[in-house]
């Protein structure tokens, strides 16, 4: 008995320790953003407002798949059957590309 509750610790540390060492997509696409906008790239409050943009991109993208929050002006039509995590690469290289070119 104590040995099964040993194992089902460890499997259960295991699986939670997983988990978090894997992120995911939203938090993989800020992390480059902040790289990329770190100066001397850019100053802070352009750094700062480029992030912003692209989070805003990423939650119209994947709010037009997911339809759980209230849509913003932008009305995006997405199949419900589209990929969350390429709605989130999408939006965000797109959004860095044409920000960080300017």
């Amino acid at each position: 008995m104590n040995l099964t509750r040993n194992i089902s610790t460890i499997a259960l540390l295991i699986f939670i320790s997983a988990s978090l060492a894997r992120a995911d997509s939203v938090t993989e696409w800020n992390t480059r953003a902040c790289e990329l906008g770190a100066p001397p790239n850019f100053d802070t409050p352009t750094a700062n407002r480029i992030i912003a943009i692209m989070h805003t991109a990423i939650y119209e993208a994947v709010n037009a798949i997911t339809k759980k929050y209230p849509a913003g002006d932008v009305k995006i039509d997405a199949p419900n059957d589209a990929s969350v995590d390429a709605a989130v690469a999408t939006a965000a290289s797109i959004t860095l590309e044409k920000l960080m070119r300017d």
